[in-house]
C-alpha cells in the first residue's frame, strides 16, 4: 500500500483514504474528480477506483451498496424520454445531475429559451442575432446530448457509487 501526505495536516495516510484518520478532513474531493475521469484516462491496472473500494467492503455492506444503487442509479432510457420531451428545458441534465455543471446548462437552456424569441422578437438586428444564437447553441448541445447521454449517466452512476460507499465506510 503506498502513502501520500494529508493536505491539510501532514501527516501520512494511505493513498486511497477518504477521511483523513488523524485530522479527519475529507479527501474524498481527489476520488471524485478521478471516478470523473476514469473514462478518459488510459491505465495499465484494469481495477478502477470503485473496484478498489468494493474490493475492500464486507458482504453486508456490498449488501447495502447493492440495494442503494438500486434506488439511486440513473436509467439511460428515462433520461433519454426526458431528452426527447423535455430536453428543450434541459430537463434530462437535472435527471442526470452528477456535477455542478449540469445544472448550469439546464439553466442555460431555460434562459436561452426565454431570452432568444425576446431578443429576435425585438427588431433590433444585434439582439435579433443573439437571440438566434442563443436558440443555436441550445439546438448544439441537445444533439450533443443526443450522443453523449449513455456516457453522462454511467458517470453519474459512477459518482453515486461512490458517495453511497464513502457513507457505508464512514
Amino acid at each position: 500500500m503506498t502513502h501520500k501526505k494529508c493536505p491539510y495536516c501532514s501527516e501520512d495516510v494511505l493513498k486511497e483514504a477518504i477521511f483523513c484518520k488523524h485530522c479527519k478532513t475529507d479527501l474524498s474531493n481527489r476520488l471524485e474528480n478521478e471516478i470523473k475521469n476514469i473514462h478518459t484516462k488510459k491505465t495499465d491496472n484494469p481495477l478502477t477506483i470503485l473496484d478498489n473500494l468494493k474490493n475492500k467492503l464486507s458482504s453486508k455492506q456490498l449488501q447495502l451498496l447493492h440495494m442503494e444503487l438500486i434506488k439511486q442509479r440513473r436509467n439511460i432510457w428515462i433520461a433519454y424520454l426526458l431528452w426527447f420531451f423535455l430536453g428543450v428545458l434541459g430537463i434530462h441534465q437535472f435527471y442526470i445531475v452528477y456535477s455542478g455543471s449540469k445544472l448550469h446548462w439546464g439553466g442555460i437552456h431555460i434562459i436561452s429559451l426565454i431570452l432568444g424569441p425576446i431578443l429576435i422578437g425585438s427588431g433590433a438586428t444585434g439582439a435579433m442575432l443573439i437571440g438566434s444564437l442563443l436558440l443555436c447553441a441550445v439546438g448544439i448541445k441537445l444533439i450533443y446530448d443526443m450522443f453523449t447521454i449513455p456516457t453522462q449517466v454511467k458517470k453519474a452512476n459512477e459518482i453515486i457509487e461512490y458517495k453511497i460507499i464513502e457513507k457505508i465506510t464512514v
